[in-house]
């Protein structure tokens, strides 16, 4: 696989991704006439806003491509936001001499400089992976940022300075919603590629706002096994949201209490359970408006609504606008 190289006014970025032995990376992900990377693997999206400023969307089918080696070169900032899917990153580089890994997954929001690092990725699920990543040079960052640089946590300011390589959290429903819609297939050529930007620009809005007021930096983290069972519970409610158990039986599904159910959905999500169920049956469902053939009462009923005006107080309560607007094209801000 050729490499992809993003010229801009502060410099270029080369990053190249190669299959493991026996996946033929080449047949499963080419370029089209625009830089984009397409193919039976999945697809991967290139656009340049301004010098420096720059964003990647991704969605990579396991099934067909299920790991990969990756080498990045002069890479800048990286604010990434996962919607789907499951992924073991390994790397090293970065000027340090210890490899490091993290998951990057559903519902999680990370900042990264992996600048002159290489690594290995392995996909642990066979779910889609969906996500989308602004890349920033910092100084440009910098001028976005201004004054607020001051308010921003120290875990941050450590990887502006690439002491640290990577800072998790936890998207916000906000988060997920425009990522989310980054997806929309509503749009097609200039369009669309007008669309991912003013994506792009609301989550770099939200997650200035988040570096530089939320006090979630700081708060406990739940320990790796936990974590999964909290990661399991949610897969259940996306599986069976349709019909899905009660918080109690989904408790003792995953092996924990529902307290700790309740305050690991929080931490995980941002988002108590039944909320958390809420926003993936809304976003279910305009993905059935926008890009199927059925109604809004059918909608409701395939993401568990009986009562069809109950599913619209819920759906505008998540998008600001009726489900109507999403099956007819139209979006009100």
């Amino acid at each position: 696989m050729r490499p992809s190289v993003l010229p801009g006014k502060f410099g270029s970025f080369t990053f190249s991704y190669s299959a493991d032995k026996g996946h033929d990376l080449e047949r499963r992900l080419r370029f089209d006439d625009a830089g984009n990377m397409v193919g039976e693997a999945g697809s991967i999206q290139f656009v340049t806003v301004k010098p420096g400023f720059h964003i990647l969307a991704t969605r990579t089918n396991p099934g067909f491509m299920p790991s990969y080696s990756f080498d990045l070169q002069n890479m800048p900032l990286t604010f990434s936001f996962c919607l789907s899917g499951k992924v073991d990153i390994n790397f090293n580089g970065c000027g340090s001499r210890r490899p490091a890994s993290f998951l990057n997954q559903r519902g999680v929001n990370a900042l990264m400089c992996l600048d002159q690092s290489s690594g290995h990725s392995h996909y642990l699920s066979d779910e889609v992976s969906n996500s989308v990543s602004i890349l920033l040079h910092p100084d440009l960052l910098a001028d976005y940022w201004g004054k607020e640089m001051a308010a921003i946590p120290e875990e941050c300011h450590r990887i502006l300075r690439k002491r640290n390589r990577l800072l998790t959290l936890p998207m916000t429903p906000e988060m997920h919603q425009v990522t989310a819609e980054a997806f929309s297939s509503r749009y097609q050529g200039s369009a669309a590629r007008l669309h991912l930007e003013s994506c792009a620009l609301e989550l770099l809005a939200m997650q200035t706002d988040r570096l530089t007021r939320d006090r979630l930096l700081n708060r406990p983290c739940l320990n790796r096994p936990d974590e999964e069972r909290i990661r399991a519970a949610a897969e259940i409610l996306i599986e069976k949201m349709a019909d899905p158990p009660t918080i109690s039986t989904l408790a003792g599904q995953v092996g924990v209490n529902e307290s700790k159910l309740r305050r690991g959905f929080k931490e995980v999500f941002d988002l108590p359970p039944l909320q958390f169920l809420m926003h993936q049956r809304m976003t279910r469902a305009r993905e059935l408006l926008t890009s199927r053939s059925l109604d809004v009462t059918q909608a409701a009923s395939n993401v568990g609504y009986t009562n069809v005006s109950h599913f619209i107080i819920c759906y505008r309560r998540v998008f600001g606008v009726t489900p109507g607007r999403h099956k007819t094209g139209r979006t009100s801000y």
